[in-house]
């Protein structure tokens, strides 16, 4: 009875925990908890040009990660991804065609579009 009961709780703790749900920045809605996302969010939303943004959530390397596009539209557009404290750990696009992670969607997971225009 108690193999059969350490084999279930072992079961049950497996698939509980799913290693694509990382959220390490402490909270489940950072575009309220998290300080400068909230700044950014409220930037965005009081802007009176009608640039295309967005802010998105995902999982790279472990961590919770955060891209932001400030202008979708643009030709030579520039995509930041940063950690949950505002660490610039990507840099995509703009006239250079930057891109310091060429693994990044590859290894990203969890898309998660948090805010958009």
């Amino acid at each position: 009875m108690m193999k059969k009961l350490i084999i279930f709780l072992f079961l049950v703790t497996l698939f509980a925990c799913d290693d694509n749900e990382i959220n390490n920045c402490g909270t489940n809605n950072p575009l309220n908890d998290i300080a400068w996302l909230k700044e950014l969010k409220s930037e965005f939303n009081n802007s009176k040009d009608l640039t295309k943004r967005r802010i998105t959530q995902y999982n790279y390397k472990g961590n919770s990660v955060f891209m932001v596009e400030d202008c979708r539209d643009c030709s030579h557009r520039i995509a930041i991804v940063y950690d949950c404290d505002k660490n610039e750990i990507c840099l995509f696009g703009g006239y250079a065609n930057n891109n310091t992670c060429p693994d990044f969607y590859e290894q990203a997971t969890n898309k998660k579009i948090l805010w958009e225009n």
